[in-house]
């Protein structure tokens, strides 16, 4: 799969989720178009999708490349940093934001790439790298990033 393409699986495979929530998923051109598109929506549940770069992968595996992403949580409150007890105990009627953190994290670990890729069975499922605070110029956010790669085989050179 593109980049484009891989884009596109991940947003419609959150999308459902999202609207679950009364929220939305969209794909990001970059950290800045994310914080923008994040406050649009303020208390609303909202998934950024973010393509961060390519890797290739270990020598043996010629061709292998992985795609890096970063899938941004926030409730858009401004982006300002909140008190913690919203993040366990939720704010206005909604809910914490470290379960909505949580449950979008094991939805994009439980994905998986389609098998006509030429990719073996655990090529096909993300590699998640960790979640932590967003950060954009030094400033902490109140929306936290999941990141994980995807993996894609480049086309057979000759």
């Amino acid at each position: 799969m593109t980049i484009s393409e891989q884009l596109n699986f991940l947003a419609l495979s959150l999308v459902p989720w999202a609207q679950q929530n009364k929220g939305r998923a969209f794909i990001a051109a970059d950290a800045l178009d994310a914080v923008d598109q994040l406050r649009a929506t303020p208390g609303a549940p909202t998934l950024a999708i973010l393509w961060t770069g390519r890797v290739p992968r270990e020598p043996e595996n010629l061709g292998r490349r992985d795609n890096q992403f970063k899938l941004i949580v926030s409730r858009g409150r401004s982006l300002k940093l909140i008190p913690g007890e919203s993040l366990s105990a939720g704010s206005a009627g909604g809910r914490p934001l470290f379960d909505l953190v949580e449950e979008a994290e094991n939805l994009v670990l439980s994905l998986r790439l389609e098998e006509g890729e030429s990719l073996g069975p655990d090529e096909r499922m993300p590699v998640y790298q960790g979640t932590g605070q967003f950060e954009v110029a030094g400033l902490l956010l109140d929306a936290y990033e999941i990141r994980f790669t995807l993996a894609a085989q480049a086309p057979v050179q000759s």
